[in-house]
């Protein structure tokens, strides 16, 4: 909530006198205190409100019929929905995501997900907006009433048990799992590596009786997670589902969870484990180090300058954002070669689980991975030179970053 600062009033005798009784001045609640949200109309978020100065993001909106994407067009993955006060009204903001990284393995250059602005608009509560500027993008136009927020609990429902662990690894031992009493359903697992080599990178599982996904911890062959004969802690975080419907709350905290872990890739790049998830992990790997290896110049490059121009800092930002993501197929196909247990057919191909794809998917996630860390780093810079201008030291802050990417630390 924003906080009020207290203003000391002095009024005059007359103008008390004529001030209208306290009852019957009127009283306007500020937007804070209002607690608006967005109801959206129609399946399939019936029940789901937006949240005043949060948002959404969906990749689940019907398509209009008989809209073709045009060819050789970015494609659309998501539209965007962006809220904030304004005054005693909700500011929405409309935009669209398009990303040109898929199919990973489609030739030609990839710059991934990019950001449209739409439409604005300005609603007040009981009011409704009609977003019908998303038919322009083939997508089915959506409603939105601005409402009181319904009541949000404050507390994530606990799981009912606790999680099970199953190790498929002959290279590690769980020699501990126990609730972390700091926060709500985390749990940490700690793993004794009882092989010879550095653990530079894990994969666990997981599983639920209505799904489950797959946890990566990555480190680097240069820094390992864990290394031979240490024991590592590692916090994991069982989510609970919350929807809010008409009728209230519902969630699956009763779900019972399993944690398996799947494999352990080396600090030499062998493996244990699954071939697909060890696969992935390396061609992320390779990404990241490639792109490294473009952005590590971009940094050098106004080192070396005697003096930094005033528009160092918004060029060196211009120019990470335009490296390209895609991976190189002779890259991929050397990969691939490595693990000829993955599949090569056309179902698997239409999964997204085809080597040559997969391989392309993760070492693109690689490439976006190091460009997304760099920039984010730039973005720190222009904040702190935009707070104090005159006590920014970007060679200092250039030369540092330099170092730590040189020496395989984190970005």
């Amino acid at each position: 909530m924003k906080r009020l600062t207290p203003v000391a009033l002095i009024f005059s005798a007359a103008l008390l006198a004529c001030a209208p009784p306290l009852a019957a001045q009127e009283t306007r609640a500020t937007p804070a205190e209002k607690n608006l949200a967005l109801d959206i109309e129609g399946e399939p978020e019936r029940g789901y409100q937006i949240q005043v100065k949060g948002g959404l993001e969906t990749s689940h909106r019907p398509l209009l019929p008989r809209r073709e994407q045009p060819a050789n067009a970015p494609r659309l993955t998501a539209v965007r929905i962006d809220t904030d006060y304004e005054g005693d009204a909700v500011r929405i903001n409309l935009s669209v995501v398009f990303d040109d990284s898929w199919p990973p393995d489609a030739p030609g250059p990839k710059y991934g997900r990019k950001v449209q602005a739409v439409a604005s608009y300005l609603a007040r509560e009981g009011e409704s907006v009609r977003l019908e500027e998303l038919a322009r993008f083939g997508v089915e136009p959506m409603t939105l009433r601005v409402v009181q927020a319904r009541p949000r609990p404050a507390e994530v429902p606990p799981l009912a048990s606790t999680p099970q662990v199953v190790n498929n690894l002959k290279a590690v031992q769980v020699v501990g799992f126990h609730r972390d009493a700091s926060a709500p359903n985390v749990y940490k697992l700690r793993l004794h590596n009882v092989s010879g080599k550095g653990i530079a990178a894990m994969s666990f599982r997981n599983v639920d009786d209505g799904g489950g996904g797959t946890i990566t911890s990555l480190g680097r062959p240069a820094r390992p997670l864990v290394a031979p004969g240490d024991v590592n802690e590692m916090p994991f975080n069982f989510t609970v589902n919350r929807r809010q419907t008409p009728q209230g709350e519902t969630h699956d905290a009763e779900r019972p969870r399993t944690l398996v872990v799947t494999t352990a890739v080396f600090d030499d790049g062998t493996y244990e484990g699954e071939a697909e998830m060890a696969a992935g992990i390396i061609a992320r790997w390779r990404g990241d180090e490639t792109q490294r290896a473009r952005i590590l110049p971009l940094l050098r490059a106004p080192l070396a300058a005697p003096s930094l121009a005033a528009s160092a800092l918004d060029k060196l930002k211009s120019e990470v954002e335009s490296l390209r993501i895609d991976a190189d197929p002779a890259a991929v196909a050397e990969l691939a070669a490595k693990f000829p247990t993955l599949a090569r057919d056309e179902a698997a191909r239409r999964e997204g689980r085809d080597a040559v794809a997969l391989l392309s998917s993760q070492m693109m996630e690689g490439f976006r991975s190091a460009r997304e860390s760099a920039l984010y780093r730039i973005r720190e810079w222009e904040e702190e030179r935009a707070r104090a201008p005159e006590a920014f030291d970007f060679r200092a802050r250039l030369a540092a970053f330099v170092e730590r990417l040189e020496k395989g630390g984190r970005r």
